[in-house]
C-alpha cells in the first residue's frame, strides 16, 4: 500500500489508487458476499430443492455475509494501513478563541468530576467551558447551578457560563443551534461534549493545531478516537474492549479508505462557522449522522483523528444498553432519508446505510435461526465433494468471525483481551437479534410509556437485581429454551451445536446479565490493547 496516502497529508481533491477507492472496497465485499451466498443457497438446494424457507435462507444469507466480508476485507487492509491517518498539525501563535461545551439534560451524577476534570487538562488562554442545558425537572436545575457555582470557584466567572432553554422540544442539536446563533461571531471553534465526556490533557490544543493547519481546510469535524473512561462493571469492561477495537480496527480503515467517518454527535472539534445553519429538520435525533451529511453536502468532511483520545463512560449492564439503544434506534431509522439526500458522494451514503444495514442483519439473523431450526434446512449434501465444500464454508465463515481482529494484536495480552471480548459480547448480547426486532415494533408503534428521551445512567457502578434481569430479558430465555427443546426432542444434534453460542445467549440472558453487572474489584480506563497505549500517555 501507498505509504503516503496512510500518512494523513493527502487532500480531499487528490485520487485515491484504484485499490484505496471506495468502490473497490465496497465490490469486493458485495462480490465476496453474492459467491459465497450462492455456494451455500446453491447445496442447500441439493439437499432439500426449492422451497419457501429456501428462499427465505438466501435473502437472509446475503446481508449476513456481506458482514462477514466485511469483517475480512477490514483484516486483511489494516495488515497494510496499520499507520491509518495522521492529520497534519500547525504550530499555534495564539490559541483561536474556543467554547468546550457539555450539552446536558437531567443529569445527576458526576457532572462536575467531569467538567473540572476536562477543563482543567485543557485550561487554555481564549478557551472557555459552557454547559448547555435542555429542560429538565426542577432538581436537575439546581444540580447544574450547584455545579456551575463550584466551577467559578475554581476557575472564574469569565471563564465558566451556562445557558439554559426551559422548550422540551429542545434537544442536543436544537441547543446547538441556539448557542451557534448567539455565540459563532464570538468562538471560532467548539468542543461538543456530551454529560459523561471526560477530555485528557493536550486534546483540545491538537485538535487546534490540526483544525489550524492549511492542509485541514476542507474539514469541518474534527473526530476523537473515543474510549470507555470508567469500566467499573465486568460489562463495561468488555465495552472498555469492544468500543477500541472497532476504533482502532474498523474506524482507521474506513478513514483511510473512504477519507471521511461518521459523526459520533459528541467529542469533536467543530468549525463554529461551518457547523452553523446546517438546516438540518428540527425534529430528529441522531443529529449526528445528519451534521456528517450535510456538512459533505457544503464541502466539508467528517473526520476520525485517530491519535487524540477522549473519553466517555459506557453503560454498566445490559439491561441499560437496551434502553439506550432503543432510544439510538428512533434516530437511525429516521436517517433513512437521508439515502436520498442530494448534493452528497456515494461514499457518503454508504456510510449512512452501514447503520442501517446493522438493524437488517439482526432481523436477517434471527429469522435464519427459526429457517434452520424447524425446517429440513441446514443439512449437509451427502456427496463427498459437497460436504467438504459445505464444511470449508461454515468453518471458513465462523474462522473469520472469531481471528479478524486478531491482526490488531501486538502481542499475547492483546490476543486474550480480544478473544475474552468475542466470548462475552456473544453470550451477554448475541439475543440482540430478538430484542432489535422487539424495539423496531415498540419503536415504530411509539408505544405508550415507553420514553425514548431519557438520558443514559452515568453511574459506572449501577448493576441489576435478579428481578430486574429477569423482567427485562425473560422473552429471550423463553426463545432459547424453545430452540434448544425443539432440536433436542427432534434430534438435531448437529444443528444444536452449529447454533449453541447465539443458542446459549438467548437461555443464558438473565443470569450473564446479573453476573457482568457486577462491580470489578478495579477500575479500568481506556483500551489496554497495546496499539493505543501511544495515544494514551
Amino acid at each position: 500500500m501507498d505509504r503516503a496516502n496512510a500518512g494523513g497529508m493527502m487532500k480531499s481533491s487528490q485520487t485515491h489508487p484504484w485499490y484505496l477507492r471506495p468502490s473497490f472496497f465496497v465490490g469486493l465485499m458485495v462480490a465476496c458476499a453474492a459467491v459465497a451466498t450462492g455456494m451455500f443457497g446453491y447445496f442447500s438446494w441439493r439437499v432439500t430443492g426449492g422451497s419457501v424457507a429456501h428462499v427465505l435462507l438466501w435473502l437472509c444469507l446475503l446481508p449476513l455475509l456481506f458482514n462477514n466480508a466485511w469483517m475480512l476485507w477490514h483484516g486483511v487492509y489494516y495488515c497494510f494501513l496499520r499507520d491509518g491517518v495522521v492529520f497534519a498539525e500547525q504550530p499555534l501563535a495564539r490559541i483561536p478563541k474556543t467554547a468546550i461545551i457539555f450539552f446536558v439534560r437531567k443529569e445527576s451524577t458526576g457532572l462536575f468530576e467531569r467538567l473540572e476534570y476536562s477543563y482543567r487538562n485543557n485550561f487554555l488562554p481564549n478557551v472557555h467551558l459552557w454547559i448547555v442545558s435542555g429542560e429538565a425537572p426542577e432538581r436537575y436545575i439546581r444540580y447544574e447551578q450547584d455545579v456551575l457555582s463550584r466551577l467559578r470557584a475554581i476557575f472564574g466567572d469569565r471563564r465558566v457560563h451556562w445557558m439554559h432553554s426551559e422548550n422540551p422540544a429542545n434537544k442536543k442539536r436544537e441547543m446547538m443551534e441556539l448557542w451557534l446563533e448567539k455565540y459563532e461571531g464570538e468562538y471560532k471553534y467548539f468542543f461538543a461534549c456530551d454529560a459523561d465526556t471526560m477530555v485528557p490533557k493536550n486534546t483540545l490544543l491538537r485538535l487546534l493545531r490540526k483544525a489550524e493547519h492549511p492542509d485541514n481546510q476542507d474539514i469541518g469535524c474534527f473526530q476523537a478516537n473515543t474510549q470507555v473512561g470508567s469500566a467499573c462493571t465486568y460489562f463495561a469492561d468488555n465495552n472498555r474492549n469492544a468500543v477500541a477495537i472497532l476504533m482502532e480496527l474498523y474506524l482507521k480503515v474506513r478513514q483511510v479508505v473512504f477519507g471521511e467517518v461518521l459523526s459520533f454527535g459528541h467529542n469533536y472539534l467543530g468549525v463554529c462557522s461551518v457547523m452553523k445553519h446546517l438546516n438540518i429538520p428540527s425534529d430528529v435525533l441522531s443529529h449526528d449522522i445528519w451534521d456528517t451529511v450535510y456538512l459533505r453536502r457544503r464541502g466539508y468532511r467528517t473526520v476520525f483523528c485517530q491519535d487524540i483520545i477522549a473519553y466517555e463512560e459506557s453503560p454498566s449492564n445490559y439491561v441499560e444498553e437496551r434502553r439506550r439503544n432503543i432510544r439510538w434506534m428512533k434516530g437511525d431509522l429516521e436517517t433513512f432519508f437521508l439515502l436520498f439526500e442530494r448534493g452528497i458522494p456515494l461514499r457518503t451514503r454508504f456510510l449512512v446505510y452501514l447503520n442501517l444495514h446493522a438493524y437488517i442483519s439482526c432481523i436477517g439473523l434471527f429469522v435464519l435461526f427459526n429457517v434452520i431450526t424447524f425446517t429440513d434446512l441446514g443439512g449437509y449434501s451427502l456427496a463427498g465433494r459437497a460436504l467438504i465444500t459445505q464444511l470449508l464454508l461454515g468453518f471458513g465463515v465462523i474462522a473469520i468471525i472469531l481471528a479478524h481482529r486478531l491482526v490488531i494484536a501486538r502481542c499475547w495480552n492483546d490476543v486474550k483481551e480480544i478473544f475474552k471480548e468475542i466470548v462475552v459480547s456473544t453470550l451477554v448480547a448475541g439475543n440482540n437479534i430478538l430484542y432489535v426486532m422487539v424495539d423496531l415494533v415498540l419503536v415504530m408503534t411509539n408505544r405508550q410509556g415507553w420514553n425514548l428521551w431519557d438520558a443514559m445512567l452515568k453511574n459506572p457502578r449501577k448493576g441489576v437485581s435478579w428481578r430486574q434481569a429477569a423482567g427485562a430479558l425473560w422473552p429471550g430465555t423463553v426463545v432459547g429454551l424453545c430452540w434448544i427443546g425443539w432440536l433436542l426432542a427432534h434430534g438435531e444434534f448437529s444443528k444444536l451445536v452449529w447454533s449453541s453460542p447465539i443458542v446459549l445467549a438467548f437461555a443464558l440472558s438473565i443470569p450473564t446479565t446479573y453476573f457482568t453487572s457486577k462491580e470489578m474489584p478495579y477500575r479500568r480506563a481506556g483500551s489496554t490493547l497495546s496499539v493505543d497505549r501511544q495515544h494514551q500517555q
